[in-house]
C-alpha cells in the first residue's frame, strides 16, 4: 500500500501529483450521513448527448447478509419524524436489501435497495433527470434512468432496467468481480432502448419513446435548485444519505454500497453486443473508438482531499469524500489485456 502525501502544508488550490496507484476503490460500512463517497461533477462532454455506454467493474462485499431493510414503507409515511426514525435502524447499514417491489407499482418502488451510483439531477420545477445503479432483491442489480419521459409523475418518472422478479437474475454476492455495462441504443426512427449487461450477458432492456440529450437537459447544469453539494454523480451511496443533506426529508436512511469499484469507462456510442461480450478484455476488438472518459484510479492528486483524475480528460476529476488510506484495495478486476 502506497503512503499518502501529507496535506497539512498543501494549499487546497494546488494539485500535487502522488505516486501511481494500482488499486481500486473500497466502500465500507459507516454511520448514516458519515459514509465515504466519490463525487463526479463533470461528465465527459459527449457522454449522454446521443447513444452511450457506461462500463465499470464491481465486487460487492458478500460478507454482509441479505435481509429486511424496513424503510421506506407502503403507504409512504408523511410525517417527517416517522421517516427519520428509521435512520437509526442497524439493518439499514448491515444488510443487502431483500426487497423486490415491482417496477412502477407505487410511488416509492425505486427507494428499496443499496445505492451503488446515484446520478439524480434534482432540478426542481419538473426537471428531475436521473441515472442510478441500485442493488435490490438480495444482491441483484438494476439501472434507473429518467429522461423526463418516464411512466408517470405518480410513479416517479423513473424507468427500471432490471429483471423482475429478482429471483430470475443471479445475485452478485459471490465474492467475484463483475463487469457492468449500461447502454442506450437508438431504435426505430426516434426511439431508444436501454440495455443492462452483466458479465457479457444482456440482463434486461427497456424501451424509451424519445431520445433526450441528457447532457444538455440535465448534466450541463448540475445542482440547479439543489442545496450546495448535491450535484453530479455520487458513487458509493444515495446522494442525500451520504452527504447528510436535508432536502424534502432527512433521507439518510438509504442503504449504501459496500464493496470494490474499478475501471469506470464512458463511451459516446452504444457498444455492439459482440464487443460487450468481450468484457474481460481491457482493450476490445473494436479498439477505444468513442472512449471519452476512463477512471482506473491510478492517478491521484491530493490537496485538502483525494482527487482522482480521468485518464482521458483533464477536466474530469473525481473527488473522494471522507476518504482514508484503508479505503483503497490492492485487488483489481481480472482484465486479460494491458491497458
Amino acid at each position: 500500500m502506497r503512503k499518502l502525501l501529507s496535506t497539512a502544508l498543501i494549499s487546497s488550490a494546488i494539485l500535487v501529483s502522488a505516486p501511481a496507484l494500482s488499486e481500486s476503490l473500497k466502500f465500507v460500512k459507516n454511520a448514516n450521513g458519515m459514509q465515504e463517497y466519490a463525487q463526479l461533477t463533470n461528465l465527459p462532454e459527449r457522454f449522454g448527448t446521443g447513444e452511450f455506454t457506461l462500463e465499470l467493474w464491481i465486487k460487492p462485499d458478500a460478507s454482509y447478509p441479505v435481509g429486511e431493510t424496513p424503510w421506506p414503507q407502503n403507504p409512504y409515511p408523511k410525517d417527517e419524524d416517522a421517516i427519520n426514525q428509521h435512520a437509526i435502524n442497524e439493518d439499514q447499514l448491515t444488510n443487502w436489501s431483500d426487497l423486490d417491489e415491482e417496477p412502477y407499482s407505487w410511488q416509492g418502488w425505486w427507494w428499496h435497495g443499496n445505492w451503488l451510483l446515484d446520478g439524480f439531477s434534482r432540478n426542481y420545477g419538473g426537471r428531475d433527470g436521473s441515472f442510478a445503479l441500485q442493488f435490490y432483491g438480495g444482491g441483484r442489480l438494476r439501472w434507473f434512468f429518467d429522461d423526463g419521459t418516464g411512466p408517470s409523475v405518480e410513479k416517479g418518472y423513473v424507468y427500471s432496467v432490471g429483471a423482475y422478479p429478482a429471483s430470475t437474475t443471479p445475485s452478485l454476492l459471490d465474492d467475484r468481480w463483475h463487469n457492468v455495462q449500461a447502454v442506450r441504443r437508438w431504435s426505430g426512427d426516434k426511439e431508444a432502448v436501454l440495455e443492462l449487461w452483466i458479465d457479457g450477458a444482456l440482463i434486461a432492456k427497456t424501451e424509451l419513446p424519445t431520445r433526450v440529450d441528457m447532457q444538455e437537459k440535465f448534466w450541463k447544469d448540475w445542482g440547479v435548485g439543489n442545496p450546495p453539494g448535491l450535484e453530479g454523480w455520487f458513487l458509493g451511496g444515495e446522494e442525500q444519505a451520504v452527504t447528510g443533506t436535508h432536502v424534502d426529508y432527512k433521507w439518510n436512511q438509504f442503504e449504501d454500497y459496500k464493496g470494490l469499484v474499478d475501471e469506470i469507462k464512458f463511451w459516446d456510442r452504444a457498444k455492439s453486443p459482440s464487443e460487450i461480450s468481450q468484457y474481460q478484455q481491457a482493450v476490445s476488438s473494436e479498439g477505444n473508438t468513442g472512449l471519452v472518459g476512463h477512471f482506473d484510479f491510478e492517478k491521484l492528486d491530493q490537496p485538502a482531499r483525494h482527487l482522482v483524475r480521468d485518464n482521458l480528460n483533464d477536466k474530469g476529476i473525481m473527488s473522494l469524500h471522507r476518504w482514508q488510506a484503508s479505503y483503497f484495495s490492492d485487488e483489481k478486476p481480472p482484465l486479460t489485456q494491458s491497458k
